[in-house]
């Protein structure tokens, strides 16, 4: 429980604030892990496999940020979409988490320098969802002024 205290602080202090838009007023990818590099996650999860993978605490409090990240994103897109129901089921039938963070980290592998939320977005879009019509479409919010 202390680690995964101290893990949740961490994470915490790493994550930085992000617009939901760009300047243009159009939808980007956030921050907090979604912003991480590629070999920051590829490391997490290789410090989860250690640590007894998924199936242990310690394997998955390594991961969990990651893992909140991906269900959030499943969420924002649920919401954002009538038509779908769950995102990553109209992708390939399962919303299996742990599916989608092999994927992911396979990914990762290959785009070292990439962000993990590129990696989310490349899952859904790779497997035929239309993601660029969520993350370019104009935001609806006023912007405010600076």
């Amino acid at each position: 429980m202390r680690s995964f205290l101290i893990t949740l602080s961490l994470l915490s202090l790493l994550s930085f604030p992000s617009k939901a838009y760009d300047e243009n007023g159009f939808f980007v990818i956030g921050g907090g892990v979604g912003g991480f590099s590629c070999e920051i996650f590829v490391s997490q999860m290789e410090a989860s496999r250690l640590r007894g993978g998924l199936d242990s605490i310690a394997g998955l409090d390594a991961v969990l940020g990651f893992i909140s990240y991906i269900l959030g994103f499943q969420t924002g897109y649920n919401a954002a979409h009538l038509e779908i129901a769950d995102i990553f089921s109209a992708v390939d039938g399962t919303t299996d988490t742990e599916a989608i963070l092999h994927w992911t980290e396979k990914w990762c592998r290959n785009h070292p320098k990439e962000t993990f939320g590129k990696s989310v977005v490349e899952y859904a879009s790779k497997k035929g969802a239309h993601i660029g019509t969520v993350m370019r479409r104009p935001c609806l919010l006023e912007i405010p002024a600076e």
